[in-house]
């Protein structure tokens, strides 16, 4: 059986579409647990749970309620605070870890639909390759045509990083992110029936229960951004590979590229907060070479953020 993780976040209109999504193509034994992240829309939890009420009621219950480690189809728990997405995802996981039915885990953002059965091509992929750590669908965006190449990316290189942060202060264009996507730079892998990849994608991915436990989940030291980067060291230190089916497709409503111009100062600060996290305990950077990296990439920060600024002023 398979436990599905949905985080929410005010959006409980996307949330509820998505578990439609899952019952309508849905065929594999699944357990849906949806942790609302402490959304400060005050209507966000009654709607959801109006939902659940109505359409489940007979196989629903409220985390705070549950008198034993089996879950029912589905669960709906709350989020004392917003602690990001590694910590609200690993609310949901921490009860699925519990349950002796669950064999697997799916990690599913609440704007992902299902347009197909999914989830029996990704377990079949498990049973073929002895190594796969985490696999992910193809991602479309809502045309249901065009790609998310997000959703299949190399690991970015530290120093072609720091070489990007002083090119963009100098204004020089450098865009290491076009290389890093895996079908974008080889669109003939999009006819292979499974590709590995570095970086799973956090949208919509499925993992063995005990491996996903014995790497520790999502480190929540992140609260937004980097989760891939960081679940990609995890999985290669336990010898295993990322892997992406490209035949095997699901939709991703929120897909986009959101530029520099366009965050606000808090995803600035979580973006760089979480990239600097992740190169000073994941990477395999030697002392000195992490403080050129502290160096360049603080130097950016305040560049970025006084030129944010001054856009907005």
């Amino acid at each position: 059986m398979v436990g599905i993780v949905i985080l929410n976040y005010n959006n409980s209109e996307d949330t509820i579409n998505c578990i439609l999504s899952i019952a309508k193509y849905n065929s594999f034994p699944v357990k849906i647990v949806v942790v609302d992240n402490a959304s400060p829309r005050t209507d966000a939890v009654e709607i959801l749970t109006q939902f659940f009420l109505e359409k489940f009621s007979s196989d629903f219950s409220l985390a705070e309620t549950l008198k034993s480690d089996n879950l029912p189809k589905y669960t709906f728990a709350q989020s004392s605070r917003n602690g990001g997405y590694a910590q609200g995802n690993n609310i949901g996981l921490e009860l699925l870890y519990k349950d002796p039915e669950i064999d697997y885990v799916m990690i599913l953002n609440n704007d992902i639909l299902f347009i197909e059965d999914i989830i029996p091509k990704m377990i079949e992929c498990f049973a073929q390759i002895s190594d796969a750590g985490i696999v992910s669908p193809l991602l479309l965006k809502k045309d249901c045509q065009s790609i998310d190449y997000n959703c299949a990316r190399k690991q970015y290189d530290v120093y072609e990083r720091i070489k990007q942060f002083w090119l963009w202060m100098l204004h020089i264009k450098c865009n290491i992110k076009k290389n890093r996507r895996i079908f974008l730079a080889n669109p003939h892998l999009l006819n292979e029936k499974v590709v590995p990849i570095d970086l799973p994608s956090g949208s919509c991915m499925l993992a063995k229960k005990d491996f996903f436990c014995s790497i520790g989940g999502f480190d929540p030291n992140t609260f937004l951004y980097f989760e891939e980067d960081i679940l990609f060291a995890k999985t290669s230190r336990k010898g295993k590979v990322n892997y992406i089916l490209p035949q095997v497709k699901c939709v991703h409503l929120g897909a986009q590229s959101i530029g520099a111009e366009k965050r606000s100062v808090f995803q600035i600060e979580q973006s760089y907060k979480s990239e600097l996290y992740y190169v000073m305990n994941y990477s395999s950077l030697n002392f000195l070479k992490k403080i050129a990296f502290w160096v360049s990439a603080n130097t950016f920060r305040f560049y970025r953020l006084i030129s944010f600024r001054l856009k907005r002023s």
